[in-house]
C-alpha cells in the first residue's frame, strides 16, 4: 500500500512541476505546437509537418499572421477536420498542455 501511494505522491509532484512550467506565457514553435501526430490525425494523414500544411494552402508560413482570418478558416475548413483557424488552435494548444503535464 506505501509503496502505490508513494508512486501517486511522486505522479502528483511531477504534474505540480509540471504545471509550474506552463505557468505564464509562451511563444510555442508552430512546429512543436501542430506536431506531426496532432497534424494527421485531424487532416487524414494528409500533412506530416505544418510546413507542408502552410504550403498546401498557398500560404507562407513567414508572413502567417498576416494572412486574412477568412482565407485561413476556409483552409482549415477544407483541409483539416476544424471549422476554423481559432478552433484548431485552440485544439492544438490543449493537446500541447497535456502533452506537457505529462498525460
Amino acid at each position: 500500500m506505501s509503496d502505490n501511494l508513494d508512486g501517486l505522491i511522486n505522479k502528483l509532484d511531477t504534474l505540480a512541476n509540471n504545471a509550474k512550467e506552463l505557468d505564464g506565457t509562451h511563444k510555442i514553435p508552430a512546429t512543436e505546437l501542430f506536431g506531426k501526430a496532432f497534424l494527421s490525425q485531424h487532416t487524414n494523414n494528409h500533412f506530416a509537418s505544418f510546413d507542408e500544411f502552410v504550403s498546401a494552402g498557398n500560404f507562407s508560413e513567414a508572413l502567417f499572421e498576416d494572412i486574412p482570418q477568412k482565407d485561413l478558416d476556409h483552409w482549415v475548413s477544407q483541409a483539416t477536420d476544424f471549422n476554423s483557424w481559432d478552433e484548431m488552435l485552440s485544439a492544438a494548444g490543449e493537446e500541447y498542455v497535456v502533452r506537457k503535464l505529462g498525460f
